[in-house]
């Protein structure tokens, strides 16, 4: 068992740490090699890997949030704007302000596929309905929705 199993704030940590493999590992009170070895077999992959997954999926809630790109770049430690944009478009296939003009595109396509007449239950329609998706769980999840019925979300540590 490692001393890293007991670390029940990972989010967290990686956040206060900026993101970084090493800064984690001391912040976890553990060597760099085994904070690597650890998040191997526990995730299949580098910490610094997982590191830059969570930065930029915490970006993409910040954009979402309307919080500027510059303000993300600032709040997320990136060096530059430019750095953010090509991490960012790596990631997702697409830059931040298309992101964002997707998303939006996406969410006015969503509100129209669930108007529900007066008194139907959110929850019950969405676990019912045949298009939801990991974006719409996502919306859901930030407007309160608690369950969605036969959907999953990923097993990776999210914040």
């Amino acid at each position: 068992m490692s001393r890293l199993d007991a670390v029940t704030d990972l989010v967290e940590k990686a956040k206060l740490a900026r993101y970084h493999a090493k800064a984690l590992a001391r912040l976890c009170l553990v060597s760099p090699s085994e904070l690597r070895r650890y998040f191997k077999q526990v995730f299949g992959r580098p910490p610094q890997e997982w590191l830059d997954e969570l930065r930029l999926m915490h970006a993409a809630r910040l954009l979402v949030s309307g919080v500027s790109i510059k303000e993300v770049v600032f709040q997320l430690h990136f060096t530059h704007e430019s750095q953010f944009y090509h991490r960012f478009k790596d990631h997702n296939g697409c830059t931040p302000r298309e992101f964002l003009h997707r998303y939006f595109d996406d969410e006015k396509k969503r509100t129209d596929r669930l108007r529900l007449a007066p008194g139907t239950n959110l929850s019950l329609a969405l676990s019912q309905s045949s298009f939801l998706d990991i974006e719409e769980m996502n919306h859901c999840q930030k407007i309160g929705v608690a369950r969605f019925g036969r959907h999953s979300t990923n097993a990776r540590p999210t914040q």
